[in-house]
Parts: structure tokens; C-alpha cells; sequence
């Protein structure tokens, strides 16, 4: 049991995702960050912040859903508050095994 702070630089699984540019190898939050188009000044501080590579700076800034773990660390960054997370779609989340012995076979027979 641990507490993630979705750091890039001390997490060995974490730093893989980055390095070798695997999207959502781990189990993703059930968050995504959403950006607010018409409150961005195109500012990039979320990008500079944003351990995954999920952000991108057009216009207004981007945000790959696929790249996007939920962690939201960009989110304070943000000088005007364009940023949020909100609960992915019912359908992008797997359902959770109500116990710990449900949660083990679903991973057994995932690797069979």
C-alpha cells in the first residue's frame, strides 16, 4: 500500500510510462483534466509541470485524454484556473472487484 504523487523522476513505473512513451499502462485515475479554452492565456506553465507529456500548447492549451493520468498536478500551476479534472466517461473506467480476492482472479485470468 502507498500513496502516489505521480512523480516521474522517483517512480520506476512511472518514469517508463514517460521514457518509453506507454499510455495508461497502469490502472488511470478516474480523472481526466480538462481544459477551459476561453480562460487560457496560452501561458505553457501546465505544460512545463505536466510529468506525462498529456499537454500541448496551440492556441489554447491541449490535452491528450490517452496521455492524461488524472494526477493534476498541472492544475495549480494554471494562473487563471483553466484547467480541472472531471470523472471520465462510465465507459473508459473498468468495473472495481468488490474484494481483494475478485480483484486477484480478474488478474489471474488477464493473464492467461
Amino acid at each position: 500500500w502507498y500513496i502516489c504523487n505521480c512523480c516521474t523522476c522517483a517512480c520506476g513505473i512511472l518514469r517508463g510510462i514517460v521514457d518509453l512513451g506507454l499510455q495508461n499502462v497502469v490502472a488511470p485515475s478516474a480523472f481526466v483534466n480538462r481544459a477551459d479554452a476561453e480562460l487560457c492565456i496560452a501561458c505553457g506553465a501546465c505544460v512545463e509541470r505536466c510529468p506525462f507529456g498529456a499537454l500541448t500548447l496551440e492556441e489554447t492549451i491541449q490535452v491528450d485524454a490517452l496521455r492524461c493520468v488524472g494526477c493534476g498536478v498541472c492544475i495549480p500551476v494554471c494562473p487563471v484556473g483553466a484547467l480541472a479534472l472531471e470523472r471520465r466517461p462510465e465507459g473508459e473506467l473498468p468495473l472495481l472487484p468488490e474484494t481483494l480476492e475478485e480483484w486477484r482472479a480478474a488478474r489471474a485470468a488477464a493473464r492467461e
